[in-house]
């Protein structure tokens, strides 16, 4: 088993707990931003409102595996083919 399918197989075998963690990053990331954003001198309202509607979103997607099995696992999957169709057959 090659490092891809090693990290495929980890992902699905938990892929809940994968993808809370993945969202609880991205939450973080993104309460630093605003954070980060609301500390500066002269605060953009756009960028404000920017972050915020990226907070709605994550908070919406916290319940939703498939965006992780599309954004994590289908990618790894496709890289994955696209290896094995380079590799030379036995």
């Amino acid at each position: 088993m090659n490092r891809i399918e090693a990290l495929i197989s980890s992902i699905e075998r938990d892929l809940s707990r994968f993808h809370r963690d993945r969202m609880s990053k991205l939450q973080g990331r993104t309460y630093a931003a605003l954070r980060n954003e609301r500390a500066k001198p002269d605060p953009s309202g756009e960028a404000i409102r920017r972050i915020q509607a990226e907070m709605v979103e994550i908070e919406r997607n916290k319940l939703d595996e498939s965006i992780t099995v599309r954004e994590v696992l289908n990618p790894l999957r496709q890289r994955r083919e696209r290896e094995r169709g380079l590799q030379p057959s036995s």
